[in-house]
């Protein structure tokens, strides 16, 4: 059994575009295990590889998150929708 790229190595949470490139491999391979590694130059954060998650899933995610806020905002909403 092998051991996932981000336990392998040790993936840094932040790096640079500059010392991503000779190492986007394995990179890449901590990010589909679950790591979420930003990409920074001149020091800010400017993009980041993260785990792919299929359309399912992400849809999941949204729903659930928009039914979390109307249920914050529920009150809101009815006053909104009185109008």
């Amino acid at each position: 059994m092998t051991t996932p790229a981000s336990e392998e190595w040790n993936v840094p949470e932040e790096i640079s575009v500059t010392d991503a490139r000779p190492i986007i491999g394995e990179l890449v391979d901590a990010a589909a295990s679950g790591k979420v590694i930003h990409l920074t130059k001149r020091g800010r954060r400017v993009a980041a590889l993260v785990p792919e998650r299929s359309a399912a899933e992400v849809n999941e995610a949204f729903i659930a998150i928009a039914d979390r806020i109307i249920e914050r905002n529920r009150e809101m909403f009815d006053r909104l929708a009185e109008l």
